[in-house]
């Protein structure tokens, strides 16, 4: 049964956490994971609406259109605000209070530019670090992940957030990164189990059709999703809660505040 930690946990207690967190919360976190999948599908609907699948030219210049990133950008923005709500929805089952599916999206739409400017430069920094040296890129990657549970449960800013994000994992570095790339595997072996049985019933003889391809791998995201998609959040969740209480020494007055308390 899942408790609320208190207490700053060992990489193998915060893994437990999670795993508790993700069965208490699994059912009520599918529509995020339907959602999602709806989401993705975006791009594959614009390319068959505008026919660029029947057109190899069009299909190789796909990433050129304006039309495409329009798409993207819309993506990029619903994303995040699903992405927030999700997080936010799992943290109250973490409380102890469920606020339910439009509760959490009322919680995210108010800071859904402060998601989306924090993602860009999120994306931003990563990027150059890693085009610099890789190193920089993956220590940025590991410090700065943290700020869309401090936009969302904690109410920062887009900058603000990036910086408080390293704060909270700089010290707990190596940590953060152990149970991230646990849970990084744990994802990769579910995905890869099913997309091998989707291919199993459907079968691999059309996979040079580009169309057929893409409709499997929104199947195979699907699947998966319905299966992960708890799981990733109550990790986002728990990592959260973990370095924030290694920072304030575990003081109960300081835990992240109920989400359903507006802001």
């Amino acid at each position: 049964m899942y408790q609320l930690a208190t207490a700053p946990r060992g990489i193998g207690q915060v893994l437990d956490s999670v795993f508790k967190l993700t069965r208490a919360a699994w059912m009520r976190m599918l529509p995020y994971a339907v959602l999602g999948t709806i989401l993705s599908a975006a791009p594959f609907v614009y390319m068959i609406a505008t026919g660029i699948f029947n057109d190899p030219a069009q299909l190789a210049a796909v990433g050129f259109s304006a039309g495409y990133w329009i798409v993207v950008c819309a993506m990029l923005l619903v994303g995040m605000v699903l992405y927030g709500a999700g997080l936010a929805r799992v943290e109250s089952i973490a409380q102890g209070a469920d606020i339910g599916l439009g509760q959490s999206f009322r919680v995210a739409l108010p800071k859904a530019v402060s998601l989306v400017v924090g993602c860009i430069c999120f994306l931003l920094a990563v990027g150059i670090g890693t085009v610099l040296l890789v190193i920089p890129g993956i220590i940025l990657l590991g410090s700065l992940f943290l700020f869309v549970p401090a936009i969302v449960l904690d109410g920062k800013g887009p900058i603000e957030s990036l910086n408080y994000s390293h704060k909270l994992v700089w010290g707990n570095w190596w940590r953060v990164a152990t149970i991230g790339t646990i849970a990084i595997i744990i994802v990769y072996v579910l995905f890869m189990l099913a997309g091998i049985l989707i291919g199993m019933f459907i079968g691999f003889g059309s996979l040079a059709d580009p169309a057929f391809a893409y409709i499997l791998n929104m199947i195979a995201t699907l699947v998966g999703g319905l299966i992960v998609s708890a799981f990733f959040y109550a990790l986002y969740a728990e990592l959260y809660r973990e370095v924030k209480m290694r920072k304030t020494g575990g003081d109960l007055a300081t835990r992240i505040a109920a989400v359903g308390t507006a802001r």
